[in-house]
């Protein structure tokens, strides 16, 4: 739990710049209110910033080119105005190679910390101050020693080692190096931290941290380290307070949400549990615990995780299972699938959306959830995943370490839309993975025929120094690489537009984020599968640019029992019997839609945050373009 230990050193600024994944923007959010609770204030930019930090991605080698770019520019800033407190963290920082390069090339930075212990920041800046008052003040910032040798050191401080934590920490006193704060795993998962939310009307909130898949090609795991859940109760906490500042759809964060293994509390139900004890996988096995054969939901035999091993190491509780009543096996158990109907009771959430997915983990009891609410399933969640694949032949795959097959992978999907018809499955895709053949690539080819993805990010393969697939020494030439992606991509697209295509003419839900980043006089915002929608924005008291919450009391979502106005040019503060689908042009509360599409008093930008409905009129393979409706042509409208 965090606990604020008066740290107000702050009268400045702060900067964050945030590379890579959602995880890392959640992260983001985190040092945000760490800094703000400091005292420290938003700066326009990472120039006029009085504390810099910058988060860094390490999945690819691309992301670590940038970030040594990046710095290179701040050194310049650093250089003006030596008493700006740089710091840098993220998965990169995870990697003892660059923080070695860091402290021997970039000595100028002042902190370098992990993934691992956040919640020391206030700590950690106040002793960089400390050191430039020259007091000689040295914390420990959670890893354990104060090194002031400037040596490098790796030990587990206990003597027993139970933590399972490893520490590496360097530092000198005369302040001409960095201080290093790198942990190897969690000392505690930092519940209660402050967060400055970089939206309102959405939010993220990690359900677990950390992977346990070791994928070939892969550096996470070593730079989040394993699996841990967070407590359902704890999750349902952060979801209710994010409601409570506005937020509307919900973003549940995992490096592999599917395993996910909490715990339920007192006061949270789990979602059409049966009795203690039952499998909750949906049949399919999802997960067996130590020791069992493990078949990802369906039948599908691709992988089985042979020995208690196979799968954690054995012993290790990260994963919390068999014997531990943390991952369905009895009384007090959530699985993901659970937690979700646990989010879509929580009142005041509209959307959920999860990511990310491994195939292998992906039960017949998480599929289910997305049929429609009258059918079983949970009425808020969005008709979208994305769900890697990586590639489409099995040999790649086992060679890949994912733990399913190409066959596999193309029976979920037939679940996923036979659960839901209409939902958009997006994916990952990596070209030229060592070894991989004409033939090889010829599988993947196929199975973007056969499942017909919405959309893909896709990759050409980057080593990472320490994954296993570094050590491959069989690579697909270069120009091999690039003349399969460019007929993969080529694909991809063509199938993204015809997908996109039948959408024209529809009338579909677009909770508004804004201006459009390439077109101020036009809002965007997403469907709930997930399409970037842009429209022409409102003339009038309606127009692009105005603050998010200036609707009046009868704003689109109002409570049963709110008053306001809710039929067109209604005067402020008219009020007026009625309850939730009262007819148009009736004054009251109203339904869900009220104000949808009308004009309603206060500043610009009133729409940023709100659900309106949009006819689609144009589509290309990366986004839609339509008209902004009034509420009585909005009778079809896709909801989720």
């Amino acid at each position: 739990m965090w606990v604020d230990k008066g740290y107000t050193l702050g009268m400045g600024t702060y900067a964050i710049e945030t590379m890579g994944c959602q995880m890392n923007e959640r992260d983001s959010e985190t040092i945000a209110g760490l800094l703000e609770q400091m005292g420290y204030t938003a700066a326009g930019g990472y120039k006029d910033a009085d504390v810099i930090v910058v988060n860094t991605c390490s999945v690819r080698e691309n992301a670590d080119n940038r970030f040594f770019g990046l710095l290179g520019h701040i050194k310049h800033v650093k250089a003006e105005r030596p008493d700006t407190v740089v710091a840098v963290c993220g998965c990169m920082m995870q990697q003892e190679h660059i923080t070695d390069r860091i402290r021997e090339k970039h000595a100028w930075v002042d902190l370098v910390f992990g993934t691992h212990n956040i919640g020391a920041l206030p700590e950690m800046v106040e002793g960089a101050l400390a050191r430039r008052r020259g007091d000689g003040s040295l914390r420990r910032y959670g890893n354990g020693g104060d090194g002031g040798d400037g040596a490098l050191r790796r030990y587990v401080p206990r003597g027993d080692g139970g933590d399972g934590v490893l520490r590496r920490c360097t530092s000198r006193n005369d302040g001409k190096e960095p201080v290093v704060s790198v942990l190897t795993g969690r000392e505690s998962l930092g519940e209660g931290l402050p967060a400055r939310r970089r939206f309102s009307f959405k939010a993220s909130v990690n359900v677990m941290y950390g992977c346990d898949n070791f994928c070939a090609y892969c550096i996470v795991p070593y730079t989040r380290g394993r699996e841990i859940s967070r407590d359902a109760d704890n999750i349902l906490a952060e979801v209710r307070e994010a409601v409570g500042s506005g937020a509307k759809e919900i973003l549940l964060l995992g490096q592999n949400v599917n395993s996910y293994a909490g715990k339920l509390g007192t006061g949270a139900q789990v979602h059409g549990a049966g009795p203690a004890g039952q499998d909750a996988g949906g049949g399919a096995g999802a997960c067996a615990g130590a020791g069992g054969d493990v078949k990802p939901g369906g039948g599908d035999d691709a992988y089985k995780r042979a020995g208690d091993d196979a799968y954690m190491g054995g012993g290790d509780d990260a994963y919390k299972r068999a014997g531990d009543d943390a991952y369905m096996g009895g009384g007090g158990a959530v699985d993901f699938a659970d937690l979700i109907g646990m989010v879509d009771g929580v009142p005041g959430v509209e959307r959920i959306r999860f990511m990310t997915s491994h195939p292998k983990d992906l039960s017949d009891k998480l599929i289910e959830m997305f049929r429609p609410a009258g059918e079983g399933g949970a009425a808020r969640l969005c008709p979208a995943i994305h769900l890697p694949v990586q590639a489409g032949s099995t040999r790649v795959l086992e060679r890949m370490n994912r733990r399913y097959t190409k066959e596999g992978y193309i029976a979920l999907a037939g679940k996923l839309r036979a659960a839901r018809p209409d939902i958009a499955i997006t994916t990952d895709l990596i070209v030229g993975f060592p070894g991989e053949t004409d033939e090889d690539f010829e599988d993947t080819m196929d199975l973007i025929e056969r499942v017909r993805f919405d959309s893909a990010f896709t990759f050409l393969y980057s080593p990472r120094k320490g994954t296993p697939a570094a050590g491959f020494g069989d690579a697909v030439p270069e120009a091999v690489m690039r003349e399969r992606f460019g007929r993969m991509v080529a694909r991809l697209n063509a199938i993204t537009l015809e997908k996109n295509r039948a959408f024209v003419g529809t009338a579909q839900e677009v909770l508004v984020e804004g201006p459009s980043k390439t077109n101020a006089a036009m809002m965007s915002g997403r469907t709930p599968h997930g399409k970037l929608v842009s429209f022409p924005a409102p003339a009038g008291p309606c127009s692009a640019g105005a603050p998010v919450g200036d609707l009046p009391p009868g704003r689109t979502g109002a409570p049963v029992g709110e008053t306001g106005p809710i039929r067109a040019g209604a005067p402020v503060g008219e009020t007026g019997p009625g309850s939730a689908g009262a007819p148009v042009g009736e004054t009251g509360p109203g339904s869900e839609r009220v104000l949808v599409g009308e004009t309603v008093p206060g500043s610009a930008g009133a729409l940023i945050g709100e659900t309106v409905p949009v006819r689609i009129a144009s589509v290309n393979t990366f986004s839609f373009t339509g008209e902004l409706l009034a509420l009585k042509e909005a009778d079809d409208i896709t909801k989720v």
